[in-house]
């Protein structure tokens, strides 16, 4: 039997590739409006012919599913920034409300830990994500993940794939806490937190 061959891209990737489409006979084709997967259609002349090197690849069935898996999130984070204007214009609203919310999220927890001694945040970043790095005295990472998780707070304890970072910070290869934030999170959550962590801090002092 002949050696399989595979596709040079995996068949489960969504993703968009930009480039510059040259079309021999029609140069302006005219965008007709979106599949229900949310990708562009294009109308050309019956004459127009794509000689672009892309199309000569061919990526089998589309993994449609996930096509409109993508469209419904885009659409579900337009959402965020209200019903006026553009999808584009309300993706923009979002993006920023989103970045606002997360981010004094992150100051109080942050704010927070500062107050426990037995606690350092590794993550000092003036812009960043809403993930803060964190260890805690004597090597009780793990130990302090497993407490929240017992109070169905998750933020697992590891390097996280950065295991370099991790050695470089004295950390070793254990990491340390990853608590990160998401749009859902609420002042609540991030008072639950506080709290659990500091029981587990008075639960350990001798």
């Amino acid at each position: 039997m002949g050696r399989e061959r595979r596709s040079p891209l995996p068949r489960h990737l969504v993703g968009l590739l930009r480039g510059g489409v040259q079309l021999e006979g029609d140069p302006a084709p005219r965008t007709v409006g979106e599949n229900p997967g949310g990708l562009l259609v294009l109308a050309v002349s019956a004459q127009a012919r794509v000689v672009h090197p892309s199309r000569r690849r061919e990526l089998g069935t589309l993994p449609y599913e996930l096509m409109a898996g993508t469209t419904a999130a885009v659409d579900f984070i337009a959402a965020i920034g209200g019903p006026e204007g553009t999808r584009r214009e309300r993706l923009v609203r979002a993006i920023e409300a989103i970045d606002e919310h997360e981010t004094d999220l992150r100051e109080v927890i942050e704010t927070g830990f500062a107050a426990f001694d037995d606690l350092t945040v590794h993550s000092r970043a003036a812009r960043r994500s809403p993930t803060l790095f964190v260890s805690v005295a004597g090597g009780r990472d793990q130990e302090l993940a497993r407490f929240l998780a017992s109070r169905d707070i998750n933020a697992p304890a590891s390097h996280f794939y950065a295991i370099e970072a991790s050695r470089r910070l004295g950390l070793g290869d254990g990491g340390a806490l990853r608590v990160g934030l998401a749009p859902y999170n609420t002042r609540d959550d991030a008072d639950r937190l506080l709290n659990a962590t500091a029981d587990f801090l008075a639960s350990r002092r001798p």
